[in-house]
């Protein structure tokens, strides 16, 4: 116990903020809350097509909905930040790594075979009850694509059709 103490104090002495910030010893950060939630309301801007409804241009809805696509890149940038800050934290500790793969599979898959079959399986009735061939029209091109989506692999079936991006 005492070895894993001087490590601790080692790594304190090491880094640039004071022995009593509240950064360091905090496991949650509520400060990251506010933007996490900024970036999931740009994510969700985004996504509800509302640059489709306000036309290109220089309005201020356009601008905002430009603007939004870059939730994603905020949403990424504090995952990496936190997973980072968890991995730092935990790397010492025998076994860590182990159970910290389990608990990131154990949050993200469950949610993305529920996410992929959403879309695969419920959007196409939404999408013909609300009248949105065009959307409909891409969902149908994308329909053989969804093992790539359920195996996280979408990005290399992309990459090796030549595209670099998602639909």
């Amino acid at each position: 116990h005492d070895r894993q103490r001087t490590r601790v104090n080692i790594l304190r002495r090491r880094s640039r903020l004071p022995l009593n910030s509240p950064v360091r010893d905090q496991k949650h950060l509520p400060a990251l809350d506010g933007l996490r939630g900024l970036a999931i309301g740009l994510v969700l801007f985004h996504h509800l097509c509302v640059y489709d409804s306000v036309g290109g241009g220089m309005s201020i809805a356009a601008s905002l909905a430009e603007l939004s696509s870059h939730g994603v890149d905020l949403f990424f940038d504090l995952s990496g930040f936190l997973i980072s800050r968890q991995l730092a934290a935990g790397s010492n500790t025998p076994g860590f790594a182990r159970r910290f793969w389990i608990h990131r599979r154990a949050k993200i898959v469950p949610l993305s075979l529920v996410a992929v079959l959403a879309v695969f399986v419920l959007l196409k009735p939404l999408l013909e009850t609300a009248g949105q061939s065009q959307k409909l029209a891409w969902l149908s091109a994308g329909q053989a694509q969804w093992p790539w989506y359920l195996l996280f692999m979408s990005n290399l079936r992309n990459a090796l059709d030549g595209h670099f991006t998602n639909p």
